[in-house]
């Protein structure tokens, strides 16, 4: 998935700590987030929650 990726966001655990959490499709057409670290750990994977999909100029936010 991380290769396909259609967002990246650079965030930080709650303890301070970055990690990367790239937004994008798996192998279905579902979207995923999975975070990673600074070692190159998934950290992170669930579906994609709204606030991280990609925005258009279509989208009501």
């Amino acid at each position: 998935m991380v290769r396909q990726w259609l967002v990246l966001h650079e965030l930080t655990d709650p303890q301070g700590t970055p990690f990367l959490l790239y937004v994008g499709p798996d192998t279905a057409g579902r979207m995923r987030e999975v975070g990673i670290n600074a070692r190159g750990d998934i950290v992170h994977a669930m579906p994609a929650r709204p606030k991280y999909l990609p925005r258009t100029k279509y989208s009501p936010r």
